[in-house]
């Protein structure tokens, strides 16, 4: 027994663990198993059916594994809240009178759920260049080469969300609460700029022209023309670690999981940022985790310190969000009429006050 009263981990708390996710992990691993082996299996196919005919093959073919990024955010997200959330709805509650250190069990959950996530990743690959190297088409095309540095990434940034996760499972009263807080929170950074420069494009279009040529040459609306730059939309891409693999979102063109991205080119874009988000999520996550006690009262968050945050920050972004779909089903066209600007306003103000109104209850009573 240590001095706080804690004992050393011991082989009991991961056997615990582990046969609390074994069975999700075992359902992922077949599913990428079989998602990505059919990919590749029907490339080799395609490129059989060139050769049968004696048509020319396209060079160069990519092929190897076309990795589904929304598949491995989904099962970083199930597992994620499988692991913190059954701690909320009662069915794991004991986890809070364990003799063990809060962080050092945070950190057995994210080690376990790594492990099942890389063993994953290394299975699919595995069986994906194995049916490449036993194909006869093999002689015919080339496999990715660059793919264990392709797995790499893919794991890392998946992993990276997972963190996130389990961060948001350590502030969440509810499984609903964790699922709605990482989605967001894996988006923010990118979805918050588009809304708060919708608001300063609405308001200063709405001002007299004179007006608006004295203000901008304040240097904080430069930052409007910032953000269309390559340089901006790679830092809010980067640091929205969901968005890494979606190709239609802000452009994005090195969706990490397609064969046609530049590996190098997303290394650069990618790396640095989850390297430093990770770190940030595990040490955040363990530290709010250490901070919880058991409470079961379906609240948003479980934490005090951060609820007035909350209580103010999420309806202001709604009603950003109001104001910025109220724009896009209109159809102004030129200077913006002051009618529009009043609209935008009261639109934005009716919805953050209606979330204003839920979030006090949602952060504050009991159920």
């Amino acid at each position: 027994m240590s001095k706080t009263g804690t004992l050393p981990l011991q082989k009991g708390i991961w056997w615990k663990e582990w046969r609390q996710v074994a069975s999700m992990g075992l359902v992922f691993v077949l599913t990428l198993l079989v998602w990505t082996l059919n990919q590749t299996a029907s490339s080799l196919e395609r490129v059989g059916m060139w050769v049968e005919k004696g048509l020319p093959i396209p060079t160069p073919t990519p092929i190897g594994v076309e990795w589904p990024v929304l598949l491995l955010a989904g099962f970083a997200l199930a597992l994620g809240v499988l692991q913190m959330g059954s701690e909320r709805n009662g069915l794991d509650r004991f986890t809070f009178f364990l003799p063990y250190p809060r962080a050092k069990i945070f950190f057995v959950k994210f080690a376990l759920g790594t492990a099942i996530i890389g063993a994953a990743i290394l299975i699919a690959a595995g069986a994906n260049v194995a049916l490449y190297y036993s194909s006869p088409m093999a002689a015919h095309v080339a496999f990715d080469p660059d793919w264990a540095a392709r797995m790499g990434l893919v794991f890392l940034d998946v992993v990276t969300f997972y963190a996130l996760v389990l961060f948001m499972g350590a502030l969440a009263g509810t499984p609903y609460y964790q699922i709605a807080l990482s989605l967001i929170f894996g988006v923010y950074v990118a979805g918050a700029a588009v809304l708060f420069r919708a608001f300063l494009i609405v308001h200063l279009a709405g001002l007299p022209i004179p007006i608006v040529r004295i203000l901008e040459k304040i240097p904080f609306l430069t930052l409007l023309d910032a953000f269309a730059t390559d340089e901006a939309l790679r830092f809010l891409i980067g640091v929205s670690p969901l968005m890494h693999g979606l190709s239609y979102m802000f452009s994005n063109r090195l969706p990490i999981g397609a064969l046609t991205t530049d590996l190098h080119e997303a290394a650069w874009a990618y790396l640095p940022y989850d390297a430093i988000l990770l770190a940030l999520f595990v040490a955040l996550g363990a530290l709010a985790y250490r901070g919880t006690r058991l409470e079961l009262s379906g609240r948003m968050l479980v934490l005090p310190k951060v609820r007035p945050l909350f209580l103010w920050a999420v309806p202001l972004h709604f009603g950003l969000l109001a104001g910025y779909v109220s724009i896009l089903f209109s159809n102004a066209e030129g200077p913006l009429s002051p009618f529009f600007v009043v609209r935008y306003d009261l639109i934005g103000l009716l919805v953050g006050y209606a979330v204003f109104r839920w979030m006090k209850g949602a952060l504050y009573s009991q159920k």
